[in-house]
């Protein structure tokens, strides 16, 4: 076993000395006979949509900037506002994310890859509740989230299992609100349940309230989708997983590796990017942003 180290790259694997990380995931991808693709917050970063992003931030939602909010990650989900102001900053900031303009060269070279190969079955699961996926091509019915989705409500409470669609609500909201302060006017229009009347949410891991019924389908779509493919040779690609939430994708993936026979695992961030020693002679650890990954290797 060789250990190859460079500014960019960690590797972990028998190889050649002329090949590299990046040639090698590619080489792996094509020799796969199934891929489960899994991503956190930075591939969608990666993509443009970074909750980090200052500069992001001030073009896309200046009038917040008044109330001392610098980027998304500071007010997640609104979160310590006033309900007023925080669905009036909503109905901007789900629009945008989760139904903005649809052109991301990494979620389509993906997608395109798989449409070019039809051979390699394949599968995603993200911690990304935006719906990029799905938005560039992917089957819906291919792509579990276990964190959730911004496309749906739920009650706080909860009452019940129900969720209500958020783009609805926020049809509604947005002429209400105030241009200038971003307040919605008219607090009627800010989301209650139609059961019980409590405050509604988007139906995302925010805390112990978030439904997880309406994802149970997709979970056991994942699971049989893992079950269908022993014997074959599966490549887990899991592209920017770090440790703000490691047990959603980062620890499964490594578990699912380890317990896997004919498995070969490529880790991809720019940060965080070890994996266990376990499994480091079935690994990849490719210590670069997906958007540079993504083109390198689905290119």
């Amino acid at each position: 076993w060789i250990l190859f180290e460079s500014s960019l790259f960690i590797c972990f694997m028998s190889t050649t000395s002329s090949s590299t990380p990046l040639s090698t995931a590619k080489q792996w991808l094509n020799e796969a006979d199934c891929v489960l693709l899994a991503s956190g917050a930075g591939l969608s970063a990666a993509a443009g949509i970074d909750y980090t992003d200052k500069k992001w931030f001030a073009e896309n939602f200046k009038p917040m900037l008044q109330y001392g909010v610098t980027n998304c990650l500071q007010i997640l989900g609104g979160m310590g506002l006033p309900r007023a102001l925080q669905w009036g900053y909503l109905s901007h900031q789900l629009e945008l994310v989760r139904w903005g303009p649809v052109d991301s060269p990494i979620y389509k070279l993906q997608h395109e890859f798989f449409a070019k190969n039809p051979d390699i079955d394949h599968f995603v699961i993200t911690s990304n509740v935006d719906g990029m996926y799905e938005r560039h091509g992917f089957d819906p019915q291919k792509v579990y989230t276990p964190q959730g989705d911004y496309k749906r409500l739920q009650c706080t409470k909860p009452c019940s299992s129900q969720t209500w669609s958020t783009r609805e609500y926020l049809a509604k909201i947005r002429p209400a609100t105030n241009a200038e302060t971003w307040v919605v006017e008219n607090e009627t229009l800010l989301p209650s349940c139609p059961k019980c009347g409590a405050p509604m949410f988007m139906n995302v891991r925010a805390d112990s309230s978030f439904l997880e019924q309406p994802h149970q389908p997709l979970y056991k779509a994942y699971q049989d989708w893992l079950k269908k493919q022993d014997g074959k040779q599966l490549l887990i690609i899991e592209i920017g997983s770090g440790f703000n939430t490691p047990g959603v994708i980062r620890i499964p993936m490594e578990q699912l590796t380890k317990g896997r026979t004919n498995t070969k695992f490529v880790r991809v961030n720019p940060n965080d990017s070890q994996v266990p020693p376990a499994i480091q002679h079935c690994s990849l650890s490719v210590e670069m942003g997906g958007d540079e990954f993504v083109k390198g290797c689905f290119g």
